[in-house]
C-alpha cells in the first residue's frame, strides 16, 4: 500500500481463491529510499551508496560552556594529540575554538590559519607530509585562547590534551585556570573513508499482492541470501546485508525478529514458529571498510527473493485502489529525535501563563500560533541587555520567564524561540529548536499543512511587533524550504508575514506593552522604519527595510535531535546563544558529508538534497488491510508516527470511538468507509486516513 498521510482508497472484494502453491516473490529495492546513517551517502557520479569520504576526528563533544578556556601566551602552551595511520592523512584540516598565534604539528610551523565566517572557529590547513603514523602532536602556542571540555569521555588511556606552562618543556594533563583533566576543542578532518556505516530499508510487506495491492496471509519459506552484492568490492572492504521481521509495521522488540545475516555461508534464511507468518519485514546494510581510501558500494536497485506461500480463504478476492494525486507523501527520517514528554513542569508552563487563553481567538492552527508568537515576544522587552553580571538563562522556559526582569539576566532571540518552542509543546504541538547563523527560531509541525514551519517570535531587539514567518503561494515555509530559497535564488514568490495587528489586538491585555517608539528613520541596511505601522505581509524584497534577520541568516542551521529540555538541559550547551555555537551533537543542514563545506568543524550533516531526513512527517496514520477467512471482513492494521500516542480513533459515521491498532472491519453489502486518525496526549489530533471498500457479497 502506497506511503500517504491522508489515503483515500476503493476496494472491490471478489469472490477469487488464491493458489496454495508456493510462489518464488522478488522485492526491489531503491537504495535512494533507504534511511542513511551520516556516515553514508549517495555517490553524485553513479547513484551507489558508499562510505562517506570524510571524517571528523574529535575526542569531544564540545559539551562545556565559554567559562573553560585556555589563554595561550610565550609561556602557555596547548597540546593536542592525534594518534592516525599515514595511510588515511589526506587533505587534512585542524579547526580550533577559538584561536591561536602559532600551531606546529610535529614540531613543523603551520604556515597560516584562517577564522572560519560566522563562527567561533579557526581553520588550518596542513600539509600532508607533516603527519606521521603514530601520534601526531599539534602544539598551539604564542597567543590565542582554546576552549576546554573538562573530564571528555574520561578515557582509561589518559588524556589526549596537555598543557604547558614552561615553554614546553613539560606538558600535563591540568587544563585552564581550574587544572582540570579534559580535551581542547580541537578537530581534524581527514579526506578518508568512514570506517562503518549503515542504511536501512523501508519496512516492507510480504504479504501484499503485487497484481491487487490487497495483502494475503500466508508463510514466508524462506529468504535467499544477497552475497552478489558483495561481488567486485575492494580488498578490504565489505557489505553484510541483514533483514529482520515482525508481526506490526512498526518495529519494536516484542513483535520483530532480530537481525539475520543473508549470506551463502548462512545458507537460506527460513524463518521458524510465528516468524514464519510474519507480515513485515526490513532490510539493514552495513559498510565496512578497514582501507582509509577504499569503500564498498550498493548499487541504486537490487532484488531480494524469497519463498512465500500463500493461505487458501473463503475471502480472497481483488483489491482495486485509486489513490488522490494531491495526497503528501509520508517522509521518514534516520534521525533519532527524543520527544518532549509530558510532565509537571510542562503543566505548569500551561496553567501559569495561561496559554489556552493566549491562543483562544486564533481560527486555525497558523492564527493560533502567530498569537502565541507575538504573546511570547511581549512578555519582555529587555532583550539583548545585560547588566555587569550578565547571567544567561539555559532553554527552560519556566527559568527564562522568572527571571527575564532581573537586571543582570541576559536574554536574546535563542531564549525567545525557547520559550515558544516550549509553549508549542505545552500545547500539544510538536516543536523543535533552530539555530541559524546569528540567529535562533522555532519550527512547528502543523496539521493544518501537515508540514514543518519556520516561526521566528524574537527577531528584533528595535521592534516587538516584527514576529513572522514566510510563505510562498500561500502555505508557510520550513527552515528547509528557506534555506534552499536562499542558496538557489529562487526567491520571488515568497512573502513575509508579520502577526497581523487586529489579532494581535486580541490578546493586549496578556501582553506587556512595549516600549515608546523611536522617531521613524529612512532605511538603510536594515534600520529603517523603526516603528512605522507595518501591513501584516509584505514582498521578501522589502524585508531590508525592517530591523530583523534577514534570509541570508539561512545559508547554514542545524537542530538538536531533541526538544524535552525542559525534563533535562543535558546534553548539550548550557549558554547557548552567549557565543557561535561549538557542540557537537546538533544536525547541520548543509551540504553532502563528502564536502562539509557549511560546517566542516562538526560531525553530523544532513544535506538539503534530501528532505525527507530533515522534515520528516509526523502524526500521520496508514491504513493496512488484509484478506480473512470470513465473507465480508477485512483485517485491518494501523500505523501511525504520532509522538506521545495517546490513542487511535476510527469513524464509520459522524463520531470517533478509541480503537485498537489491530482489529476486524465487518463489511455491508454495498459501500464501506472507514476513518482512522491518531489523538496525542494533549487530544490533539493527527491527519485523518480514509478507505473505501465496496463489497458485493
Amino acid at each position: 500500500m502506497s506511503r500517504h498521510s491522508l489515503m483515500t482508497v476503493a476496494v472491490l472484494l471478489l469472490a477469487v481463491s488464491p493458489s496454495s502453491a508456493a510462489e518464488k516473490r522478488t522485492q526491489t529495492f531503491d537504495a535512494h529510499r533507504f534511511l542513511l546513517d551520516h556516515k553514508v551517502v549517495i555517490d553524485p557520479k553513479d547513484g551507489c551508496l558508499r562510505l562517506a569520504h570524510s571524517v571528523l576526528v574529535a575526542d569531544e563533544m564540545g559539551a562545556t560552556d565559554f567559562h573553560q578556556t585556555e589563554t595561550l601566551s610565550d609561556r602557555v602552551w596547548a597540546m593536542k594529540i592525534f594518534p592516525l595511520q599515514k595511510e588515511e592523512v589526506r587533505e587534512p584540516e585542524l579547526f580550533i575554538f577559538g584561536s591561536a598565534q602559532q600551531i606546529e604539528v610535529n614540531d613543523r610551523p603551520v604556515p597560516r590559519s584562517e577564522r572560519l565566517a560566522s563562527t567561533g572557529w579557526t581553520r588550518a590547513r596542513v600539509p600532508e607530509e607533516f603527519f606521521r603514523d603514530g601520534l601526531n602532536r599539534v602544539v598551539m602556542k604564542g597567543g590565542g585562547q582554546l576552549l576546554i571540555e573538562p573530564a571528555a569521555n574520561n578515557r582509561r588511556d589518559g588524556t589526549r590534551s596537555l598543557r604547558s606552562t614552561d615553554r614546553g618543556l613539560n606538558f600535563v594533563p591540568a587544563l585552564g585556570k581550574n587544572q582540570v583533566p579534559g580535551e581542547y576543542l580541537v578537530r581534524l578532518r581527514l579526506a578518508r573513508y568512514a570506517p562503518t556505516g549503515s542504511a536501512l530499508s523501508e519496512v516492507f510487506d510480504l504479504w501484499a499482492d503485487p497484481a491487487s495491492g490487497i495483502a494475503t496471509p500466508g508463510a514466508c519459506l524462506c529468504f535467499h541470501p544477497l552475497d552478489r552484492l558483495r561481488q567486485g568490492l575492494p580488498e578490504g572492504t565489505s557489505i553484510i546485508p541483514r533483514i529482520r521481521t515482525g508481526s506490526t509495521p512498526t518495529p519494536d522488540a516484542d513483535h520483530w525478529t532480530p537481525w539475520v545475516t543473508l549470506l551463502k555461508d548462512g545458507g537460506d534464511y527460513r524463518p521458524e514458529g510465528k516468524a514464519a507468518r510474519h507480515r513485515w519485514a526490513q532490510l539493514q546494510i552495513e559498510f565496512l571498510t578497514n582501507k582509509p581510501q577504499a569503500t564498498p558500494r550498493l548499487p541504486r536497485r537490487f532484488d531480494l527473493t524469497f519463498e512465500f506461500q500463500p493461505e487458501v480463504s473463503t475471502n480472497s478476492g481483488q483489491l482495486e485502489i485509486a489513490v488522490p494525486a494531491a495526497e503528501r507523501p509520508i517522509a521518514v527520517s534516520p534521525i533519532p529525535f527524543v520527544y518532549q514528554e509530558p510532565s509537571p513542569r510542562l503543566k505548569l508552563l500551561r496553567e501559569r501563563y495561561q496559554l489556552d487563553e493566549v491562543i483562544a481567538p486564533g481560527r486555525t492552527e497558523m492564527e493560533q500560533l502567530m498569537l502565541l508568537r507575538h504573546w511570547v515576544r511581549h512578555q519582555w522587552h529587555t532583550g539583548w541587555r545585560g547588566g555587569p553580571a550578565a547571567w544567561m538563562p539555559p532553554w527552560d522556559a519556566l527559568i527564562i520567564l522568572e527571571s527575564k526582569d532581573q537586571p543582570d539576566c541576559l536574554t536574546m532571540c535563542t531564549h525567545y524561540a525557547a520559550v515558544f518552542t516550549q509553549c508549542c509543546l505545552a500545547l500539544g504541538w510538536n516543536a523543535r529548536h533552530c539555530i541559524l547563523d546569528h540567529h535562533c527560531v522555532s519550527e512547528v509541525y502543523v496539521n493544518q499543512y501537515q508540514k514543518w514551519v519556520m516561526l521566528d517570535p524574537g527577531n528584533s531587539q528595535k521592534r516587538a511587533d516584527l514576529g513572522l514567518h514566510f510563505e510562498r503561494d500561500g502555505v508557510p515555509l520550513s527552515a528547509l524550504e528557506l534555506h534552499r530559497a536562499y542558496r538557489t535564488g529562487q526567491t520571488d514568490a515568497i512573502r513575509v508575514c508579520f502577526t497581523p495587528a487586529a489579532l494581535a489586538e486580541k490578546i493586549a491585555p496578556l501582553c506587556r506593552p512595549a516600549p515608546p517608539s523611536p522617531q521613524p528613520s529612512p532605511p538603510a541596511g536594515g534600520e529603517g522604519k523603526a516603528r512605522e505601522t507595518r501591513p501584516d505581509s509584505i514582498p521578501l524584497a522589502e524585508l531590508p527595510n525592517y530591523p530583523v534577520c534577514q534570509l541570508q541568516n539561512y545559508r547554514r542551521y542545524a537542530f538538536p535531535a531533541r526538544n524535552n529540555y525542559l525534563s533535562s538541559l543535558l546534553p548539550g550547551e548550557l549558554y547557548q546563544g552567549w557565543s557561535p555555537y561549538f557542540y557537537d551533537g546538533y544536525w547541520w543542514v548543509g551540504d553532502s558529508p563528502d564536502a562539509p563545506q557549511i560546517s566542516p568543524e562538526y560531525s553530523l550533516h544532513l544535506s538539503p538534497d534530501r528532505p525527507q531526513d530533515i522534515d520528516w512527517s509526523l502524526n500521520w496514520t496508514r491504513i493496512h488491510l488484509s484478506r480473512t477467512a470470513q465473507p465480508g471482513e477485512v483485517q485491518v492494521d494501523l500505523e501511525t508516527h504520532t509522538p506521545n500516542l495517546a490513542r487511535l480513533e476510527r469513524s464509520e459515521g459522524d463520531s470517533w470511538k478509541p480503537t485498537p491498532a489491530s482489529f476486524t472491519w465487518k463489511l455491508k453489502p454495498g459501500e464501506n468507509v472507514l476513518r482512522v486518525r491518531s489523538v496525542n496526549k494533549w487530544d490533539r489530533p493527527g491527519a485523518e486516513a480514509r478507505v473505501q471498500v465496496k463489497w458485493a457479497p
